[in-house]
């Protein structure tokens, strides 16, 4: 005996409407380009603080990756991160790597720092200087550049 071909087509047409269904909610659930993370300039001047203390040696002056580190301008994580909820998981998962050991409030002030970073490349695609990170003791680098003992 074989099936009525009108429910075997309302099947399918409640099928393809499940499909659409679970299409448009994924999409609708990700985050876009009017989903972006607002800078707040004072965390992410607090964040760069962060930066160049725990980060810069592996992820280079310009967040870029080094020779130790991967480019975080252009890292999902990052990109996806809102507040640290991505970039956390992201350092937890390359602990055995990753010796930088930050509070949630260091997270996201870093976080914050990253997201300008990423506005800043974003808007100057070929940047002329790296970011302007200051690290080390001035009065020892005044010292070294005069030809005196090191500190």
């Amino acid at each position: 005996m074989t099936r009525p071909r009108v429910v075997t087509h309302v099947s399918w047409v409640v099928r393809l409407a499940m499909w659409w269904l679970v299409l448009g909610i994924s999409v609708a659930t990700q985050g876009g380009p009017t989903d972006r993370q607002q800078v707040d300039p004072a965390a992410a001047l607090r964040g760069r603080s962060v930066y160049a203390a725990q980060c810069i040696n592996c992820h280079g002056s310009t967040a870029k990756g080094g020779p130790n580190g991967p480019d975080l301008i252009r890292s999902v994580a990052v990109l996806r991160d809102r507040l640290g909820s991505h970039l956390a998981p992201a350092m937890r998962a390359a602990s055995a790597s990753h010796q930088a050991s930050l509070t949630d409030g260091q997270v996201a002030d870093l976080s914050h720092f990253l997201h300008e970073r990423i506005e800043a490349v974003a808007r100057n695609r070929t940047p002329s200087a790296p970011i302007d990170v200051l690290t080390g003791d001035p009065e020892a680098g005044r010292r070294l550049a005069r030809g005196g003992p090191r500190a």
